[in-house]
């Protein structure tokens, strides 16, 4: 909502749909939609809008209605406190600290009130509730967006074989959780061993004969059954939690490909899947060859997949290891013979270099945690599509993680009120006339810098300047005393900490 708001402070936004039945002359049961209507409520509160004329209760849930009743109290909520409720104003409450600024405050409550839209549907008088509810109950699902961007593209080619080979890519490149080398187990894409990249275009993936990936259900009743294969080592632990999901994914894939366009602004693309069917339906609005741009797009897919799987840090998940406690794994796939594939780490001849790219790249994670708006991980992308050597992709991380802090979070200009990044603030620091620059920055002066931005005592220092400095602390041990078999007294271990202003 936030966002619209700032694209355009006039336009409407829909929220989606309530279904209500009319129980009385000034009663409504609302049959689908509580928890959209439970959210809109607590936002209401928390900008401060107060005596509504219309208030919301549950029936059945006396918890609920007595903790939604006191919400004007907020945190004096009564003895018997739904928690929901409850952590739901919480983060409410935070997120509009963390994105609405002080100034916008009186123009954004407006814009809610009278800009955000929900379309209200009231359920005949006559309807049978439990037939409703059984209809409800069982919809099919629903389209997903993806899909829809799938067919939109896919459409502009003209040859079966390359709508068959596009849906093959497509396909692959979903399973999130997998090396792409898995779901495509090609040679001739991935060389013998499976660890690169062979191909310049989509012209060079194979293409794929057949019905788009689909058989008829004749064609399984006359089929044989495929004996499955052997399990090797990394068909037995082969799954990761990936860091980012496939709709989100696509918007990076457009992003780098509309990068090779002429005309487009980087700064004008949002990475946030709500925009996902918008940003490709302008795409493709703004270019004249249609079928080139959806080949293009298809081979940068391909080739983002593999640099995803391969060079970016995910957890692998095996049977000792839980998703709390697993390490963050920066591995690539390598098939050593045709029964024999695994993981192996990325810098193969450097230790050291590896604990630096994990220890970078997990900094870049957990600072920028949400599937969306992950700029860094286009950045990383962008970079890798031009060079993928491990030790100019260390020094592209270092700099690029030098460029976030320098020029961003040591910058007035490019933070708000509550030291947040602005919209585009990355962008407008990373790339310039549609190229990476992380090597020209300003540290000059950073530490007076740092003490006029982030005061002693104030709470709202950003995740990333936290993680930074872990990082450096981290480096400076590395380099300094790692491997030095020093004792608590010794010159160096003091001069180390007393560097930190701490004792050992």
């Amino acid at each position: 909502i936030h966002d619209s708001f700032v694209k355009d402070p006039k336009a409407p936004y829909y929220i989606g749909t309530l279904v209500t039945y009319k129980r009385g002359d000034t009663e409504y049961e609302v049959i689908d939609g509580q928890q959209r209507l439970t959210t809109i409520y607590i936002i209401l509160k928390v900008l401060g809008i107060n005596n509504l004329k219309n208030k919301l209760t549950y029936s059945a849930r006396q918890v609920s209605a007595s903790t939604i009743a006191n919400l004007d109290n907020y945190p004096n909520l009564g003895e018997n406190v739904d928690d929901g409720i409850k952590n739901g104003y919480k983060y409410a409450e935070n997120a509009c600290k963390d994105y609405v600024e002080d100034s916008e405050q009186d123009a954004f409550r407006q814009y809610f009130l009278n800009n955000v839209h929900l379309i209200r549907y009231e359920v005949p008088k006559d309807v049978d509730l439990n037939h409703y509810f059984e209809v409800m109950n069982s919809r099919g699902e629903q389209l997903e967006k993806h899909e829809i961007v799938k067919s939109l593209l896919s459409q502009y080619l003209d040859e079966k074989t390359e709508r068959t080979t596009f849906s093959r890519v497509w396909e692959a490149c979903s399973e999130m959780d997998m090396y792409i080398q898995q779901c495509f187990s090609d040679k001739s894409v991935f060389g013998n061993s499976m660890d690169s990249f062979k191909i310049e275009d989509f012209e060079g993936i194979p293409k794929q004969e057949g019905s788009e990936g689909k058989k008829s259900i004749s064609k399984f009743l006359k089929g044989t059954i495929d004996e499955a294969e052997d399990d090797t080592y990394i068909e037995r632990n082969d799954k990761f939690q990936p860091i980012i999901d496939f709709p989100n994914f696509l918007l990076i894939v457009l992003k780098l490909t509309r990068m090779s366009y002429y005309g487009f602004d980087p700064t004008d693309f949002t990475l946030d899947d709500k925009e996902l069917l918008n940003e490709f339906t302008e795409a493709i609005k703004d270019v004249e060859g249609k079928t080139e741009f959806a080949k293009l797009f298809c081979f940068n897919l391909l080739k983002a997949k593999y640099f995803l799987d391969n060079y970016v840090v995910h957890h692998t998940l095996s049977a000792t290891e839980t998703v709390g406690d697993n390490p963050w794994k920066l591995q690539y796939y390598y098939k050593e013979s045709a029964d024999r594939q695994y993981p192996k780490n990325l810098s193969t001849d450097d230790n050291d270099v590896q604990k630096e790219l994990v220890h970078l790249l997990s900094m870049f994670e957990v600072s920028f945690t949400p599937k969306q708006r992950k700029n860094y991980l286009f950045y990383c992308m962008l970079f890798l599509f031009k060079k993928c050597k491990v030790k100019d992709y260390l020094e592209f991380l270092q700099r690029l993680a030098n460029k976030y802090f320098v020029d961003v979070y040591m910058n007035p200009d490019n933070l708000t009120d509550r030291n947040q990044p602005k919209p585009n603030a990355f962008d407008y620091a990373v790339l310039r006339d549609g190229e990476l620059n992380v090597y020209d920055f300003d540290g000059a002066g950073y530490r007076e810098r740092f003490e006029k931005i982030y005061q002693q005592g104030r709470a709202d220092i950003p995740l990333f300047v936290f993680n930074f400095t872990d990082y450096l602390i981290w480096r400076k041990y590395a380099d300094e005393i790692r491997g030095e078999k020093t004792r608590k007294d010794s010159s160096s271990r003091k001069e180390f900490f007393n560097a930190l202003g701490c004792s050992d």
